[in-house]
């Protein structure tokens, strides 16, 4: 049998880019937010003639 070792560390990706903690607060928000049936949350992007 196969025997691994795996560690797992931290990293702080994103760290000092100029709008990440915003773009952060706002998933958050989104994540939180009651969600939609398929079909309901967008209006079609086209349309035919």
């Amino acid at each position: 049998m196969a025997v691994f070792n795996i560690q797992v560390r931290w990293s702080p990706g994103h760290t000092r880019i100029i709008g990440n903690e915003a773009a952060d607060r706002l998933a958050d928000a989104e994540a939180k937010a009651p969600s939609q049936p398929y079909g309901m949350a967008a209006e079609p992007t086209a349309s035919r003639p």
